[in-house]
């Protein structure tokens, strides 16, 4: 009989057919996804960390996800793609700081993104951090210098810091594009009505009151506490400097009303600054007091009059509220604001929407054609009548007139629902939303897709 091998001659074969099969069972593990049990077998691959971390990620598992990245890092396992990643997954649990702080890692270390750039600028914007927005604004001029929001961002800055330095960055953007997608005409208008005065706290002034328009109230507070540093005795910048303060949640607004009233007791605009204060507070004697006296100072101007009709409205007075709305389209037939108000009153109410609501809507659209608010009150009016078509026709003109706008998208969005289309419901509501995350309306918005379209 031939002699059998010896265990001693097998083991060696024995062993590499062992390593041979482990090998492929870990190349197999690898190749179906299963980074985190390849990783228990080889502990020094920390790349098998980041691909579990990117895994987690593309299941939506952010916070496994930065665990995962924060291990390979320690690892020596994250590449440039994963601290990218790992920026991003801080953003989607809701950790802004540590984004800025990855995003500024890899900006020391060499990276040069325009679009990570971007995102910062926009965060430290959300911070109010501009002297950090500033910087990586210019940088991004520096690396992209056609790319418009770089510019955008720059301009508004310096709206608020020196309002003549910002025509420059404006005039670029519309180089780049005739017709942009930045809300700056009103900018524009501002600065040419600021370079009329030499002095700073005017400029600050009529700088702010754009940037307010706009809903950049944390620079327009920025730039009214500039105007009043510059001169302490200029009224208007205190009063709006008040309003400033409102809006932020920065103390000292009814200090600020008091200083601008002290300084010019006979501003209309003065009164009714303190008469929104108090109608904030809940306090409708005072407020009715303060906008009575701006009214006494300007009995043309129909603005105190919409006031007076909101407040009597707050205080459930109809019919009093009515008559303010009324007397005001009468002050001024001419201001579309005027009959837009009231057949938004008349809305609210119900009680004379046929009677005024319809003939204050259709005014309005008359003497502003052009304007999404008008076409936006028409086709509410219509919805609120039943004529669908109608309104359909002038809320779908209203979201072309103004493609940025949430509201006509939110109230086009209520009709098909009402209609049955819940395809085209859902286009626009969430088309609203996605346009004004964080505004007046995204509760509504979200609040009626979560009761109508789980």
């Amino acid at each position: 009989m031939k002699n059998k091998p010896s265990l001693a001659v097998l083991m060696p074969l024995i062993l590499l057919l062992f390593a041979v099969l482990f090998q492929a069972h870990l190349v197999s593990l690898e190749s179906t996804g299963q980074f985190q049990l390849a990783y228990r077998w080889q502990p020094w691959r920390g790349e098998l960390l980041e691909k579990s971390a990117f895994q987690a990620a593309e299941k939506g598992d952010f916070n496994g996800a930065i665990d995962f990245f924060l291990q390979a890092r320690q690892q020596n396992g994250l590449t440039l793609a994963g601290q990218q990643a790992l920026a991003e997954a801080y953003l989607q649990t809701a950790q802004p700081d540590l984004a800025l702080r990855e995003w500024e890692s890899l900006r020391a270390s060499g990276l040069q993104d325009p679009e990570m750039l971007l995102r910062m600028a926009r965060l430290y914007h959300q911070q109010a951090d501009f002297v950090r927005e500033a910087e990586v604004a210019r940088a991004g001029i520096e690396l992209a210098p056609d790319l418009a929001e770089f510019h955008w961002r720059l301009g508004l800055l310096e709206m608020a810091r020196s309002p003549l330095e910002a025509f420059p960055f404006f005039e670029r953007i519309q180089a780049f594009d005739p017709q942009p997608d930045y809300p700056f005409t009103g900018l524009i208008q501002a600065l040419d009505r600021a370079s009329l005065a030499d002095s700073p706290a005017y400029q600050l002034t009529v700088s702010a009151q754009a940037l307010a328009a706009i809903d950049e109230w944390i620079l327009a507070h920025a730039a009214l506490e500039r105007a009043v540093e510059f001169d302490p005795e200029y009224a208007p910048a205190w009063a709006l400097l008040a309003e400033s303060r409102q809006q932020t949640g920065e103390p000292e607004a009814l200090a600020a009303l008091e200083r601008a009233l002290q300084l010019d007791p006979q501003s209309a605009s003065n009164h009714a600054y303190l008469g929104l204060y108090w109608q904030r507070q809940r306090d409708f004697v005072r407020a009715g007091q303060s906008f009575q006296r701006a009214a006494r100072l300007e009995p043309q101007n129909p603005i105190w009059l919409m006031n007076l009709g909101e407040l009597a409205f707050l205080r459930g007075d109809v019919p009093t509220a009515h008559a303010y709305y009324l007397q005001a389209t009468v002050v001024a037939p001419a201001n579309d604001l005027t009959w837009r108000a009231l057949a938004l009153f008349c809305l609210q109410t119900e009680g004379c929407l046929r009677q005024d609501g319809l003939p204050a809507a259709l005014k309005a659209r008359s003497l502003a054609p052009e304007d999404w608010n008008s076409a936006d009150v028409l086709g509410q009016v219509l919805m609120a009548l039943g004529e669908d078509q109608s309104a359909r026709a002038l809320l779908t003109r209203a979201v072309e007139l103004a493609p940025f706008e949430a509201a006509p998208r939110f109230h086009l969005g209520l009709l098909h629902l009402r209609g049955g289309d819940t395809l085209l419901a859902r286009e626009n509501l969430q088309a609203a939303l996605a346009l004004d995350p964080q505004g007046p309306l995204a509760e509504t918005i979200r609040s009626v897709m979560e009761r109508y379209l789980p």
